[in-house]
């Protein structure tokens, strides 16, 4: 009877992580950007830039969240920013960031837009723009981007 009663008492808190409505369900209807690809810049000398993507927003844009890093050992660059605005529309988004940590402290603080297309595997696009005066609050969509040459982004919305 003993180990009757610890089995059950083991098992419970697994039937309440599996049971919908819990704690642990996503959240609903949530836009999303999220992976890890890399591309050539657009301007010479074309450097190789990664970007990982981890951003999200109620799907109307309110509280965004999330974080978009940039790595590029072929010009020196690193960079880390918050999400502040994401916008989704079918397979393309544009996200917004403010600078919180950069190879240039200048350009902490400041923010910067990114436009992101999902066109599935192996076909996706990117281009990041210049960087702005102050953190974007409102994701207008932006149509410039560049092929992926490496990874996959995947939207959600």
């Amino acid at each position: 009877m003993r180990r009757l009663v610890i089995l059950i008492a083991a098992g419970a808190p697994l039937v309440c992580l599996a049971a919908p409505g819990g704690a642990a369900a996503a959240p609903a209807n949530r836009d999303s950007v999220q992976g890890t690809a890399t591309h050539l810049g657009a301007d010479p000398p074309f450097p190789r830039i990664t970007v990982r993507i981890q951003a999200s927003s109620d799907a109307d844009g309110s509280n965004p969240q999330g974080v978009l890093t940039v790595r590029s050992s072929d010009i020196g660059q690193r960079r880390r920013g918050e999400v502040t605005c994401l916008n989704v529309a079918g397979n393309t988004a544009t996200i917004g960031i403010k600078i919180v940590r950069a190879e240039d402290p200048a350009a902490v603080g400041k923010g910067e837009l990114w436009n992101v297309v999902d066109d599935g595997d192996g076909g996706d696009r990117i281009a990041g723009y210049a960087l702005t005066a102050t953190p974007p609050t409102v994701c207008p969509l932006l149509s410039f981007s560049v092929p992926v040459v490496s990874g996959n982004y995947r939207i959600s919305g």
